[in-house]
């Protein structure tokens, strides 16, 4: 006969004892010098990264932060949004409809990448005269919109890049 074994938190192999905060070990890093004079030690303030400096991610944030000039376009949706805002790492900005505006690259990226799929659906009869449906999708941006001035020459190929990528 089998030994009835009772079954409670403390025989369940899922259950873990509690570990108390101040029984952990937290790593308080590099032991800060400080001077006679009361300033730290410069030694461990520059030290930053141990990685390189990295040059093309440096190009590519001062690249999508140039200015470029857009017109928003206007709809015929009655119930499109006529004002909306973007919020990108904090930084917010204003759009509205019908509205020429200049600015930075990182809020074109996103209004380019901000886009709507609607799928429809259509019969369709095969050799056998099997009737099935299948959902084409059509895919656009959500915001409308115009570059009307772009200074650099790699603007137009950036564009194009963004604009081909899957929605």
């Amino acid at each position: 006969m089998p030994r009835k074994i009772p079954y409670n938190a403390k025989n369940n192999p899922v259950f873990k004892p509690a570990v108390e905060a101040s029984e952990k070990l937290v790593d308080h890093g590099e032991v800060r010098v400080v001077d006679k004079d009361g300033s730290l030690d410069p030694g461990v303030i520059a030290k930053v990264s141990d990685q390189p400096f990295d040059d093309e991610k440096m190009a590519m944030m001062a690249f999508m932060n140039e200015p470029v000039t857009i017109r928003i376009a206007t709809s015929t949706d009655r119930s499109a949004e006529q004002c909306f805002e973007l919020n990108i790492n904090g930084r917010a900005e204003f759009f509205r409809r019908g509205e020429t505006k200049t600015v930075k690259r990182f809020f074109v990226d996103r209004l380019m990448r901000l886009k709507v799929s609607v799928f429809g659906q259509e019969l369709v009869i095969n050799k056998e005269g099997i009737k099935s449906y299948v959902y084409p999708k059509s895919t656009g941006l959500k915001y409308d919109f115009a570059v009307i001035r772009d200074d650099n020459p790699l603007g137009s190929s950036w564009e194009r890049a963004i604009l081909a990528e899957q929605g």
